[in-house]
């Protein structure tokens, strides 16, 4: 009997010690980190004129040259001139930045120096977004030793750190896309179809099994 009250003691210090040493490496895995940042550049125009120089085209590129401009979700035209805007917004959507994502707010307000310095430049803002993967060299535990059969963390920041290297817009990491919502004409043309095309699947046998009982009728 006391060596039976012994040999429980000892079960229920091993449990108690195994419940106590819970391996850290199953804790929720790490995300990947979204921020967004502005990048902003002043095209500088000369004699009123609303066309950009093929000199202020390259430097126009060169000041976003680090931004895929195709993922910008944010740009704000600044400037007193409409046409003046209108010929930085274009030379922006030719080099990759969509149409939907610009904002122009037109100013009479002069800055300090001068109103024609002011009326002779347009202000562009360009808010883009980046992803930072996490580090995942956490591996404290042998994977044979997981007899609890849990995910452990690790995996879960693999998982985590190859969808945010792989990611065409990290802004999709944040929010996603609206949906264009369901297609009832594509669904409608998809059963039309089906109803409508010619019965298939007649096996081969039934064929020979009427041609065989004609030749045996007629003997």
């Amino acid at each position: 009997m006391k060596h039976t009250a012994s040999l429980t003691a000892l079960l229920l210090l091993l449990a108690a010690s195994a419940c106590t040493q819970r391996d850290l490496s199953y804790a929720p895995p790490p995300q990947n980190r979204v921020f967004g940042q502005t990048v902003s550049h002043t095209v500088e125009f000369g004699s009123d004129l609303a066309t950009l120089s093929p000199q202020e085209k390259n430097v126009l590129a060169g000041a976003f040259a680090g931004v895929d401009l195709r993922t910008a979700h944010k740009v704000v035209l600044t400037s007193t001139n409409a046409a003046q805007a209108d010929a930085v917004r274009e030379e922006l959507i030719g080099l990759g930045v969509s149409p939907a994502a610009f904002t122009i707010n037109m100013s009479s307000d002069a800055t300090p120096m001068s109103a024609k310095a002011y009326m002779q430049s347009v202000k562009a803002d360009v808010t883009y977004y980046q992803v930072i993967a996490p580090n995942c060299n956490y591996w404290g535990v042998d994977p044979r030793e997981a007899y609890a059969w849990t995910s452990k963390s690790s995996a879960g920041c693999a998982t985590n750190s190859n969808l945010g290297q792989m990611v065409a817009d990290p802004y999709d990491l944040l929010h996603g896309r609206q949906g264009s919502g369901p297609d009832a004409q594509a669904s409608a043309s998809a059963v039309t179809r089906y109803r409508d095309a010619a019965a298939s699947g007649a096996s081969s046998g039934d064929s020979g099994g009427e041609s065989a009982s004609g030749s045996t009728e007629g003997q």
